[in-house]
């Protein structure tokens, strides 16, 4: 409950020009700074009262000591199980007609289908990601402002507000070859430490050092990459160290996505079938 209360009082008070001269994004920590939470939360499993101690009935993310399903039997299989269990309750019935050993061996199938669900969805969305870029490769659609979040050695953790995506923007190749505009192999450097990356432009461009920090905004273009023994995948370059010159003013959910790769994909096929 504190962290929940703590990460609601975080806003964009801090003004883009205290930070990265102009291209902080401050205004998205609110948002980063939950998914960088949550991400560190462990995942709520099933499992059956009689082989956990009392200590361990806590559900982490919802900071709450003890919970159960309780809603429409119809969602999941998990709240007809606590129904059936709390009609016997009531009617006073000694036994639940079912054994601990049973009701953790449920529960512990319910995890798995519960993470191949959430595998599966993710895999979907992506899929849809694709379809949704591929269209757009090349234009100036494909490039959005890219906030980061955290340094790696070879790679900035960014997260695109536009389409609430994460990913890596690499700064060098496997064969060490720079990835960044402008800027030869060893004019990037990488602190750790300080979370934070110097980028030192060919002196044909500028001679002025950049510091890219956390939460500063960047531009980047999305592209599908493509394989042969590996479904397609989105990857993401650095396309100027500054963000873009419009500011943010609409965001494209999910479902606009999803809805527009299926609206794509039925025009593909027609032309197919025309053809």
């Amino acid at each position: 409950k504190a962290l929940a209360t703590s990460l609601a009082q975080v806003s964009g008070d801090v003004s883009d020009g205290e930070r990265g001269g102009g291209r902080s994004a401050m205004r998205f920590a609110n948002t980063i700074l939950k998914t960088l939470a949550t991400r560190a939360m462990a995942q709520a499993e099933y499992f059956c009262s009689g082989v956990c101690e009392p200590p361990e009935y806590y559900h982490y993310g919802l900071a709450s000591e003890f919970y159960t399903h309780f809603t429409s039997p119809i969602r999941r299989f998990a709240d007809q199980m606590v129904h059936r269990l709390l009609v016997k309750a009531i009617d006073g019935e000694s036994s639940a007609g079912v054994s601990t050993e049973e009701l953790q061996e449920m529960a512990e199938h319910m995890n798995k289908r519960h993470e191949a669900s959430r595998r599966a969805q993710k895999d979907a969305m992506r899929y849809f990601q694709t379809l949704y870029f591929g269209a757009r490769e090349g234009t100036q659609e494909a490039l959005a402002e890219a906030v980061v979040y955290q340094m790696r050695r070879n790679a900035l953790l960014i997260h695109i507000p536009k389409y609430a995506l994460k990913g890596v923007v690499y700064l060098w190749d496997r064969e060490s070859k720079s990835l960044v505009p402008n800027t030869a192999a060893d004019g990037i450097t990488v602190d750790l430490q300080k979370q934070e990356v110097t980028i030192c432009p060919s002196q044909t461009v500028s001679q002025t050092p950049i510091t890219i920090k956390t939460f500063d905004s960047i531009t980047v273009r999305i592209d599908v990459e493509k394989s042969r023994s590996h479904k397609p995948d989105l990857k993401f370059r650095m396309a100027s160290f500054a963000p873009p010159q419009h500011a943010l003013t609409s965001f494209v959910g999910k479902r606009e996505v999803i809805q527009e790769a299926i609206h794509r994909d039925k025009q593909s096929n027609q032309l197919k079938i025309s053809a």
